[in-house]
């Protein structure tokens, strides 16, 4: 009866006290009494709450679309969309490659232009080409033109010596002092040219584009 009596006591002070006791954790022992007015962190505690449980309860609100990250402190923060897109490597646009492939059904394929042209429709800077081949060698000059009423010609070449392959089957390069320009507007036309060839009867190149 005395617990109950206390309890009523605790209650009607509770009651009382109002907005002055934010939080409160009445318990009652056997004797019949003790009130405990513990700290957030202390409820939080009662909780069981971990510390990235604690920090997630505690982040500010960011009024507006965040992502989450739990650190490896056990913090945790809000990322922007591109600060997210950072964290995970990402870029919001991939760096693309216009090129061709050449098959001559066993036979050595034969120097000119490639067949065809290839439209880029991304703005960006020339940063790099590859090329692979299955046996022998290659030189690959590029043509391009703006968006307009006619394909590119021999006239809008853009790298003066051409890019090759020597040795191996495989080439990644960024090395571009050949090219006369990198800058490429969205619209831009390509077309290709074999400028030397020997032994070579596949084979691929692209022009590595980072978009702007």
């Amino acid at each position: 009866m005395k617990k109950y009596i206390a309890l009523l006591a605790v209650l009607s002070a509770i009651f009382w006290l109002g907005a002055a006791v934010p939080y409160l954790d009445v318990r009652v022992n056997p004797a019949g009494t003790a009130m405990v007015q513990p700290t957030a962190a202390n409820l939080r505690t009662a909780l069981e709450a971990t510390t990235v449980g604690t920090n997630l309860f505690k982040l500010t609100n960011p009024s507006a679309i965040r992502f989450l990250r739990i650190n490896a402190d056990n913090t945790v923060t809000a990322l922007s969309d591109s600060a997210f897109a950072t964290a995970l490597n990402l870029k919001a646009t991939p760096d693309i490659s216009v090129g061709f492939n050449s098959v001559n059904g066993g036979e050595v394929i034969v120097i000119g232009k490639r067949k065809g042209y290839a439209t880029c429709l991304t703005t960006g800077t020339i940063t790099g080409w590859h090329i692979a081949v299955n046996t022998g060698t290659v030189t690959v000059k590029a043509w391009k033109v703006a968006r307009g009423v006619a394909v590119p010609t021999i006239a809008n070449v853009i790298n003066t010596a051409g890019v090759a392959i020597s040795s191996g089957t495989y080439i990644y390069s960024s090395t571009v002092s050949d090219f006369t320009t990198t800058a490429v507007t969205a619209g831009d036309i390509f077309a290709f040219d074999i400028t030397a060839v020997s032994g070579v009867t596949e084979m691929s190149f692209g022009l590595v584009i980072v978009p702007s």
